[in-house]
């Protein structure tokens, strides 16, 4: 599967560093907060604002650092999750990039497949969900069960300690 990443990288004298963003809003908003934090440290006047890359570009400069803003495109392969909640609800979210393809590509009956299976694919997560509360509450109920016959054993073992030091036994 192909996705774009959208960089923000650079280096200074303490090193180099590399941030990854899945969108350029977001990309440019880290850049923005960053840009506004060095300005306001550095106390130069009014913020051009808008220009996130651009601030960042003067507060660079100023430092002696370099950085490079690029989308990068990766061919990622998709791992399966081995917790069952987490693998149900990974195929929730594929069939519904799917339905929403389906739609846009006008392929009405076979989206209407897929939505069946995406009601399906969510009982699938509830199942899971309710599979994995009641592994949770076995093993609670199987701990407080070996207190308990820990306790009991540790009981016995002192009433016989007292029994024999008494010479009952």
């Amino acid at each position: 599967m192909l996705v774009n990443l959208y960089t923000f990288v650079g280096s200074d004298d303490d090193g180099h560093f590399a941030n990854y963003f899945g969108s350029a809003a977001e990309r440019d908003s880290v850049i923005d907060q960053a840009a506004r934090e060095a300005w306001e440290d550095d106390g130069d006047g009014n913020y051009p604002e808008g220009e996130p890359e651009f601030a960042w570009s003067i507060v660079a400069m100023r430092r002696g650092e370099t950085y490079g803003v690029d989308t990068v495109t990766m061919d990622v392969q998709p791992v399966v999750p081995r917790d069952a909640v987490a693998a149900a609800r990974a195929a929730v979210e594929a069939l519904r990039f799917a339905r929403d393809c389906l739609k846009v590509a006008e392929a009405y009956r076979t989206r209407k497949r897929v939505v069946d299976a995406l009601s399906s694919a969510k009982g699938a997560v509830r199942n899971a969900e309710l599979k994995a509360s009641r592994d949770r509450e076995f093993e609670a109920a199987t701990q407080r069960h070996d207190a308990l016959v820990s306790q009991a054993h540790a009981a016995r073992v002192a009433d016989f300690r007292c029994l024999k030091a008494e010479g009952k036994i």
